[in-house]
């Protein structure tokens, strides 16, 4: 089931767990490819663990998808720079 990958994907992402978090968001992607909510996951994961051209692909396909809200991690990603981290 895509959703309980892409839960805990999100849970990963939030808890600092990108390795985690990019596992969950891969396997849900491979149930179900046309979900932007997944990608960004994935595309965000991968940009705070510096792997830029990843997450661009993946960030893009987002975008793509129809989910813009991920238009500001691909410009950092495409400039190389991780967003900050959120204070907890």
């Amino acid at each position: 089931m895509p959703l309980a990958h892409a839960i805990r994907a999100a849970v990963h992402l939030s808890a600092g767990d990108l390795d985690r978090a990019i596992g969950d968001a891969t396997q849900a992607v491979a149930l179900d490819s046309r979900c932007a909510m997944i990608c960004g996951i994935c595309g965000v994961a991968r940009s705070r663990k510096g792997e830029f051209e990843s997450a661009i692909a993946d960030l893009s396909e987002a975008i793509r998808l129809r989910d813009s809200s991920y238009i500001e991690e691909l410009d950092l990603a495409r400039r190389g720079e991780q967003a900050p981290r959120p204070t907890t």
